[in-house]
C-alpha cells in the first residue's frame, strides 16, 4: 500500500456534551477544507494548527483523515497530535491502530536542581512493551539549550 501521505481533511463538529448539533460542523469554528501535504508531520502541524486556531475540543474535532495520491484513507491524526496508521485491509479505524511515531521532545524548567531538562524521542527507541523511549539532555544555561533545540528542530524533531 502507497503510504506516502497527500492530503489531510481539516473539520469540527458540534459536542453533544455542550448541546451543540454532531452531525453539523461547529458554528463558530473554521470551515472544513482539505489540505496538501507531504509528510505524516506535515499532516500533524496543519491539524493542531487548525484545532488551536478553530478553538476547537477533544469533542469537536472530527478531521485528520490522511489520503494518499489515490485517495485512499492511509492514516489519521488524533486531537492529540498523534498519528495512527488505519487498519491496511479495511482502511479504518480499528481499535489495534498502530501510531505512527514521529521524532519530538519537550522542555521542562525547574525540575529538582536541573534548570532545563529536554526529553526527546528519536521515532525509533522503545521500551520492551512497545512504548516511546525518551532520551533526556540537562542544561545549566538558555545559551545551551538554545542550541540543543534548535539542533533537533534542524533535524525534524517538532516539540510536543
Amino acid at each position: 500500500m502507497n503510504m506516502k501521505p497527500k492530503f489531510v481533511k481539516l473539520a469540527s463538529v458540534g459536542n453533544p456534551d455542550f448541546q451543540q448539533d454532531p452531525n453539523q460542523p461547529l458554528f463558530e469554528a473554521l470551515p472544513s477544507k482539505t489540505e496538501l501535504i507531504t509528510s505524516f508531520k506535515d499532516a500533524r502541524a496543519v491539524c493542531l494548527n487548525f484545532i488551536h486556531n478553530g478553538n476547537l475540543g477533544g469533542g469537536n474535532w472530527s478531521g485528520g483523515q490522511i489520503y494518499n495520491e489515490n485517495g485512499k484513507l492511509i492514516a489519521y491524526v488524533s486531537y492529540n497530535g498523534r498519528v495512527w496508521e488505519t487498519d491496511n485491509k479495511k482502511g479504518c479505524y480499528s481499535g489495534n491502530n498502530k501510531e505512527i511515531k514521529l521524532p519530538c521532545f519537550n522542555i521542562k524548567n525547574n525540575i529538582g536542581k536541573a534548570k532545563y531538562v529536554v526529553n526527546y524521542y528519536d521515532g525509533v527507541k522503545e521500551h520492551k512493551d512497545g512504548s516511546r523511549f525518551f532520551d533526556i539532555a540537562i542544561f545549566k544555561n538558555k545559551k545551551k539549550l538554545k542550541a540543543f533545540v534548535d539542533n533537533l528542530l534542524k533535524k525534524g524533531y517538532i516539540e510536543n
